[in-house]
């Protein structure tokens, strides 16, 4: 079974960073959250073309609208329109099936095809609810978590502190426990001496005199010293309100803040009975920053009292006007954060149903800013949706940051590893990978090899930051490592996703890889993949991955992420032996089939090659696949020594039309000893590892070259 990712990131957080506050490991979830950092705004470089912001936009129903583009939308900064770009609706709940359900991890990982999951954190506002209600938060929250899936995570954050503290996870029991604890601390606010409501306190210690006047004369009677009274006590049921309020707004404002430095978006589930306070802009003034800063979406739920209901109810008007105070209080903080103000009675299901509904789904925008968007300050964004009957919720706020804030690809580094602590998948930059296995040249590990294809489509080389952490099924960190480097497209002279080659070696098992990438706008994507580090067992052989992808006229042999090819293509295997005799008997055929088993449709000799390391041959076959319709097949390595197969491996394959479909010159046979692969001579110079000044101290790699086309820099060594 796969190892929680909350465990695998919690170990990523911390071997790379001192880890954000939500990604704590599991002794310390129940302790008092640490004092909030000083936290800076949402930054993007001055290289960047474009600015990006999610979107939510919903039907009077709380559905997702799908179906809209970029025409569709409107941006403006400070009141000024900009032009949009890029719209595209990122789906959270088109999930795959759990790895861990599954006899194979899928070929391919994608990070908008997989599910990115969601983060959800509860804010349990127990110094405003009721002491005792601690069944009804449980009863309330697990509406929402019975409808959530294994991909996304939870958290809970009771404030004010101290109180539970429970990181980003999908162990959902856990969750359920810790919100089964939460038992309220608020009783309600009243006088100790006199029947006066919290709205009547207000206006007295705002010496309103006709409020003192109508409580002196309801409460009073003939007393002389009664009104001084009246007017003490009034300060001391202010002084109590603001005392609570301060203590939960300052909860609220220190969960925000820990939410800010883990990327992606997030909803919160702000959890109260009430906000008692008479000056409320004033007191959340800043908390639409702060929940910009955190990208987070805020729902207030706030929940019925009946407790505190039915006294208000018997005991009048005045006291109907305190359940409202506290109402207007909650209003204003979901005003302030783009949210919105849910009553939750009984046990809410519906209100769980519309907010389930609102978070099942986002688009991310892209725009052009300006020249004066660029100077590091915040900016008010304002979107809108130019169709009737919609509500739209984003944040109100960006900054961009400046080339001198951005200063040394140190930046860079701290959003990846921020990204790789991340609880969920991040979106903002598409992603796909995949890994292939071969033999370690100098031990009797796998080496792994990563293959990446990253970004939208584009036709020129670009610089971008990347990083990955391995971890075994424990969730213990095997590797890890921080490279920036240039990439180039896929395809030469058309539009392309960038592709990254780089490898790790391991001993054989299982792992679970977490890829981050960072591009020049500050925008991360992530990407997280089963692997299963294993060679073939043949006897007393063992197989390599087979590689399979398109011919170019170039020597350089790159094993793509996912192989479409035309009538032109290569395929590739090692294989490796304890004695070199086993190799020399060894034959390697391969096939094109429809199936895994199924009839070779195309299939050419591949002529072992000795290699540069004993006990090791490679074997290589350039494809005629000009006759075969497009379509998908599998190509397969057969290996015989004499007598028959004794092993296959396998790689599906797309073959595609058109141009660039030719056969190769030669027809099938095989051209191995011609075509040396760079990519396994030279492949641990893609490596996430250290560069430092000289081109021979490339630490921990096995060559001193880079692999061409990619340039390192300003590299972190990776640790062990």
């Amino acid at each position: 079974m796969a190892p929680r990712p909350s465990g695998a990131l919690r170990l990523a957080a911390a071997l790379l960073v001192p880890a954000a506050v939500l990604a704590a490991p599991p002794q310390q979830q129940q302790q008092p959250p640490p004092a909030a950092p000083q936290l800076p705004r949402p930054t993007y470089t001055t290289e960047v073309s474009l600015v990006t912001a999610d979107v939510t936009v919903v039907d009077k129903d709380g559905r997702p609208v799908t179906g809209l583009t970029a025409a569709d939308f409107a941006v403006k900064v400070d009141g000024a329109p900009r032009d949009i770009v890029t719209a595209q609706f990122v789906d959270l709940q088109r999930l795959e099936q759990p790895a861990e359900a599954k006899d194979e991890a899928p070929l391919v990982s994608g990070n908008l095809s997989m599910g990115a999951g969601r983060m959800i954190a509860f804010v349990i506002d127990q110094g405003n609810i009721q002491v005792g209600s601690g069944k009804t938060v449980l009863r309330v929250a697990e509406q929402l978590l019975d409808r959530l899936t294994p991909a996304d995570r939870v958290a809970v954050l009771a404030v004010p502190g101290p109180g539970i503290h429970i990181s980003f996870t999908n162990d959902f029991a856990l969750v359920r426990e810790g919100l089964g604890r939460i038992s309220g601390m608020a009783a309600r606010i009243e006088g100790t001496s006199f029947d006066m409501g919290l709205r009547e306190a207000f206006e007295i210690e705002r010496r309103n005199a006709d409020v003192l006047t109508e409580v002196v004369a309801r409460e009073c009677g003939t007393s002389p010293i009664c009104p001084q009274a009246v007017e003490s006590e009034a300060r001391a049921i202010v002084a109590e309100a603001r005392n609570r309020s301060g203590l939960s707004i300052a909860g609220i404002r220190a969960a925000l803040s820990e939410l800010a430095p883990i990327p992606g978006p997030k909803t919160v589930l702000l959890v109260s009975e009430g906000l008692p306070t008479d000056r409320p802009l004033d007191d959340l003034l800043d908390v639409g920053s702060l929940a910009a800063r955190a990208r987070a979406s805020l729902y207030v739920l706030r929940l019925s009292g009946a407790a505190f209901e039915a006294a208000a109810q018997r005991l009048g008007q005045a006291h109907l006007d305190d359940a409202q105070i506290q109402t207007e209080g909650l209003e204003t903080l979901a005003g302030l954060a783009s949210g919105t103000v849910f009553n939750v009675v009984g046990s809410g299901t519906g209100v769980f149903k519309r907010i389930s509904r609102e978070i099942s789904g986002y688009y991310l925008i892209s725009f052009e800013p300006t020249d004066t968007d660029r100077d590091g300050k915040a900016h008010e964004i304002k979107i809108a949706v130019n169709w009737s009957g919609v509500t739209v919720r984003s944040r109100r706020e960006f900054a961009v940051r400046t080339a001198a804030v951005r200063g040394t690809p140190a930046s860079d580094q701290e959003l990846l590893r921020g990204a790789l602590g991340s609880p969920v998948v991040l979106t903002d930059v598409p992603l796909h990978l995949t890994t292939y296995n071969f033999g370690d040249r100098a031990s009797d590990k796998v080496r792994l090899l990563i293959a990446a294809e990253i970004g939208e489509p584009r036709t020129g080389a670009a610089e971008r930051g990347l990083a990955f952490a391995l971890f075994d099924l424990r969730g213990r960190t095997v590797d890890s490592g921080l490279l920036r480097t240039t990439l180039l497209p896929r395809d030469p002279g058309s539009p392309s996703p960038l592709v990254y080659r780089g490898n790790v070696a391991v001993e054989p098992g299982d792992y679970v890889l977490k890829f981050a990438v960072v591009d020049d706008g500050g925008r991360v994507g992530t990407v997280e993949r089963r692997v299963h580090a294993r060679l073939t067992e043949a006897g007393d052989l063992r197989l390599s991955d087979v590689v399979v992808g398109p011919r170019r006229a170039s020597r350089i042999v790159s094993p793509p992420t996912e192989a479409h090819v035309g009538g032109a293509a290569f395929s590739f295997v090692e294989l490796y032996a304890d004695r070199d005799e086993l190799l020399d008997r060894a034959h390697v055929t391969i096939e094109v089939a429809q199936t895994a088993d199924g009839p070779a449709l195309v299939s050419s000799p591949a002529p072992l090659v000795r290699s540069d390391t004993p006990r090791r041959r490679q074997a290589f076959a350039n494809l005629d696949l000009s006759r075969l319709p497009p379509g998908r097949y599998v190509a397969r390595a057969r290996v015989d020594i004499g007598a028959g197969p004794i092993a296959t491996v396998t790689r599906p394959l797309v073959v595609e039309g058109g141009p660039g479909s030719a056969p190769v010159p030669g027809g099938t046979q095989a051209t191995g000893v011609k075509h040396r692969l760079d990519f396994l001579e030279e492949r641990a110079a893609g490596c996430l590892c250290t560069h430092a000044p000289g081109p021979e101290d490339w630490t921990g790699c096995s060559t001193s070259r880079p692999t061409r086309g990619a340039t390192a820099r300003g590299v972190q060594s990776r640790s062990r």
